[in-house]
């Protein structure tokens, strides 16, 4: 029997009890905000001047390893400036608006870090509101930064972070398969982990998402009432203590689906069967629910809500015509910044060559498709190193091969395996729910690849574990046997 239990949907009862924790959430998250602006600075200022003169040092984009992964010193400053800059005078109006403090008439104003500096050396004589986020995250970052510096706040990440991947290690190793667990670990090696947690930007949104694994493994009873519960808070969260939900919020959403998954094939008999699969559907919805409606509160308390519209539009691509073709480049930068040997795409002359050799212009808009296939391989040649295509045509035949070798375990296996083809079907599905995300938020997904490819990480962990959710069912495998 599954452990989801078989319902035809949620009561109305429960919808009522749901909506009502969603408000109770957002008047915490309005007071938490308007709050932190009243805690006492401390030593705040100090540590401030010590952050900008560390981040000053490091520049804007972090690079500890000369290419991959870059940390986005320049999202932490902002962070660090909004938690500088809360007004004490006027908390209401400073938690909700988020001021940055910069310098106007400095020619350098788009530098994050920059700003900082003019803001803890006094040259900061004007503020912008960056309103359209919740930053929930002030509520700790304030009073961290007002007792320590920030290299101890990234310690503190770290080691947190550390604590959950290690304990998330142990449950699946116990509750699952030591397969599993290696499979997680190298799909968060792939995110860049554990460097990552030095990023704040980066840090929030992989705290949620391990927490709500750990919840989903930990816990004996899964109740479809108590995981909406989960998933209702953990889409409004990644929307208020992340970076504007924006960073990978996939992680939030399908690490915790996937172990509920693994978790319901230990009990058997285990179906994958179509009212099975409508309650992920259910709990993928209230996910997005906690996600869209908590984005939408900050809108209407800030009153940014025609602003927050044509920020979607912008982020989706609808405002500069996103074609499918860009779409699809988009998801194809945030593929290749996955792989290990990846480098930071190039605003020089190279990424606009690679942008106008897959697009066909410059000369190529007249060419047949295959006269356009020889142009782009050309031009693949002259544009990236020979270890570059090498790197890519290898990891090309590696993943080749390893679907070659999991063929024969969908085909043959038809009557000994814990899913049908209606269950492979929602496995594919589950498989590009990210890439559906980068698909819809094209232009985000395409400035901020650098880091909006750590969504793929849940499919790259779901593609490593298939021949564990492949494996023969012990009960259908005996009942196999008998005939």
């Amino acid at each position: 029997m599954n452990t989801l239990q078989n319902s035809s949907g949620l009561r109305a009862g429960w919808m009522l009890r749901a909506g009502a924790f969603l408000l109770t959430l957002i008047l915490i998250y309005l007071a938490l905000v308007c709050a932190t602006p009243l805690l006492p600075r401390g030593s705040l200022d100090k540590n401030l001047k010590d952050a900008s003169e560390l981040l000053s040092r490091e520049g804007r984009y972090r690079m500890p390893f000369g290419q991959m992964p870059v940390l986005d010193n320049g999202a932490d400053a902002i962070m660090i400036n909004i938690a500088g800059s809360l007004d004490a005078d006027e908390p209401v109006r400073s938690g909700l608006l988020t001021m940055i403090s910069y310098a106007p008439d400095d020619k350098n104003i788009s530098d994050p870090v920059l700003d900082l500096k003019n803001f803890t050396e006094g040259k900061a004589t004007a503020t912008r509101s960056y309103a359209r986020y919740w930053h929930g995250y002030i509520a700790f970052l304030r009073p961290m930064l007002s007792i320590m510096t920030l290299s101890n706040v990234r310690k503190i990440s770290f080691f947190l972070q550390m604590f959950l991947f290690s304990l998330t290690i142990v449950l699946l190793s116990q509750k699952i398969s030591v397969g599993v667990a290696i499979g997680f670990a190298v799909s968060m090696a792939l995110a860049d982990f554990p460097v990552l947690a030095f990023c704040l930007e980066y840090s929030d949104v992989f705290v949620i998402a391990l927490s709500a694994m750990l919840v989903v493994l930990y816990r004996s009873s899964r109740d479809e009432e108590s995981l909406v519960t989960l998933f209702l808070l953990c889409g409004s969260l990644t929307v208020f203590i992340g970076f504007g939900g924006l960073t990978a919020p996939m992680t939030v959403l399908c690490f915790p689906l996937l172990a509920l998954i693994l978790m319901d094939m230990k009990q058997e008999p285990f179906c994958c069967d179509w009212a099975y699969i409508k309650k992920f559907i259910r709990l993928g919805s209230v996910w997005a629910a906690g996600y869209i409606l908590t984005w939408a509160a900050k809108w209407v308390l800030a009153g940014l809500t025609l602003d927050a519209i044509q920020q979607i539009v912008y982020r989706t691509g609808n405002a500069e015509s996103f074609t499918l073709f860009d779409r699809l480049l988009a998801i194809a930068k945030n593929i290749y910044i996955l792989l290990p040997f990846s480098a930071v795409p190039s605003e020089s002359t190279a990424r606009v060559a690679l942008h106008q050799m897959l697009a066909g212009v410059s000369g190529a808009e007249n060419l047949s498709l295959w006269e356009k296939f020889v142009f782009s391989i050309e031009n693949v040649y002259n544009i990236f190193p020979f270890s570059v295509i090498a790197g890519v045509v290898l990891a090309a035949l590696v993943v080749l091969l390893y679907v070659a070798w999991l063929t024969p375990m969908v085909i043959f296996r038809e009557k000994r395996r814990h899913f049908g083809t209606l269950g492979y079907f929602f496995i594919a599905c589950l498989f590009l729910v990210p890439y559906a995300w980068l698909f819809v938020t094209a232009n985000h997904s395409s400035i901020h690849c650098v880091f909006t490819f750590r969504n793929q990480i849940p499919s790259v962990w779901l593609f490593l574990i298939l021949p564990h959710i492949m494996r023969p069912s012990p009960e259908n495998d005996a009942m196999f046997r008998r005939h």
